[in-house]
């Protein structure tokens, strides 16, 4: 507890609040917007980017992550600035910040639930030309901010999933990993298995360690699998076949062509959801799509190169995870040949376990039941 709370002071009451608030991307370009709730104090009934305060102790990304989760039931990855304002009142003060954020692998919008309908009346996702009103006040500069930083070429990347999956430098949360591991190789060798949960998880925890125990297996990787993720063009959800999802036909027809004359670094489910967001923030003619799309094109050139391969081996969700002894000990042994550049920190454990034969894959969005999800989230 802060000292403001133990005096009873209230954030953007008695001094200035922080709040955080994102703008959610679906794999379709469609924005994730809710409907504040007509009883609301502030804007009741207009529709604004979901979000909330930020607690003592807690960074703003996190603070997003637990709002997302909380309000909607989605998770998000990678969070990038987007704007930052001061909404000031006779009776409020408010400082917010602003994101432009992806679900997450696994994470699709049809998903999304409305669990806090005392705020809220209804969620959805809307393409950005045909959004709902009327919009809050609060939020209405922000879409603007989205949509001038959508107008530059240069930051294509940066408001839709162009970026690479591949970083100059390790990943902070691989290596974070991989120092566990090899820390609890080397202090406990007679462990029988890893767990990993992460600190708001919120699956069903015991059915989890249930199945640990269930499929005692020293060869064990067990948790929501992701399989056929995409490292080539990132993805916020790797089950999906781009090829059923609508899109332009002038998207449609950019990617037969390219996949066919060059070696673009995307297969064809890749190429539609990147020219499809192309056609959303700049233009859908050959021209502008060969701009657009050209920073992913040389990213998933990069990617393909480095991982040797434009889709990741099986590789569980990040939220919670376990490893028998026998994968721990392989990675331990190879530590220094692992690769450790990946955006996607467990899709990179993918990579380490993938030449470990006779690894035991358990799969738990086959093995715990939606009942059981439901009863741990409740």
């Amino acid at each position: 507890m802060s000292a403001a709370d133990a005096a009873g002071l209230k954030a953007g009451k008695d001094y200035p609040g922080v709040g955080v608030g994102a703008f959610v991307f679906d794999d379709r370009g469609r924005v994730l917007l809710v409907k504040r709730s007509s009883t609301s104090r502030v804007a009741p009934g207009t529709w604004a980017r979901p979000g909330g305060a930020v607690e003592h102790g807690e960074s703003c990304e996190a603070a997003l992550i637990r709002e997302l989760r909380e309000e909607t039931g989605l998770d998000i990855v990678e969070p990038q600035l987007l704007d930052v304002s001061s909404q000031i009142s006779s009776s409020s003060h408010w400082v917010s910040i602003g994101y432009i954020a992806q679900l997450a692998p696994g994470c699709a919008a049809e998903s999304a639930v409305n669990r806090e309908p005392a705020k809220h009346d209804e969620l959805g996702f809307f393409d950005l030309e045909d959004l709902p009103t009327p919009l809050a006040d609060f939020t209405a500069p922000a879409l603007e901010s989205l949509r001038e930083k959508r107008r530059r070429p240069a930051d294509a990347a940066a408001a839709t999933t162009l970026g690479p999956q591949v970083l100059d430098e390790p990943s902070p949360a691989i290596l974070r990993i991989a120092g566990a591991l090899v820390l609890l190789w080397h202090s406990r060798p007679d462990l029988d298995f890893v767990v990993k949960l992460e600190d708001s998880v919120t699956l069903p925890l015991l059915p989890f360690f249930d199945k640990v125990l269930e499929h005692a297996d020293e060869s064990l990787l067990m948790g929501w699998i992701v399989e056929d993720f995409p490292v080539s063009v990132r993805s916020s959800n790797a089950d999906e076949a781009c090829e059923t999802c609508p899109v332009p036909v002038a998207a449609e027809r950019f990617c037969q062509e390219m996949i066919r004359v060059s070696m673009s670094g995307m297969d064809f489910r890749g190429c539609l959801r990147v020219a499809s967001e192309c056609c959303n923030s700049s233009g859908c003619d050959e021209a502008q799509l060969l701009d657009c799309t050209s920073a992913a094109r040389a990213a998933g050139s990069e990617s393909v190169l480095y991982y040797g391969t434009a889709f990741a081996p099986p590789f569980p969700l990040s939220a919670a995870w376990a490893l028998g002894r026998r994968p721990l000990e392989f990675i331990v042994d190879n530590i220094d040949d692992l690769k450790m550049r990946g955006e996607v920190a467990e899709a990179l454990l993918g990579f380490w376990l993938a030449g470990l034969e006779d690894l035991k894959i358990v799969d738990l969005s086959r093995e715990i039941s939606a009942d059981e999800k439901e009863s741990a989230d409740t």
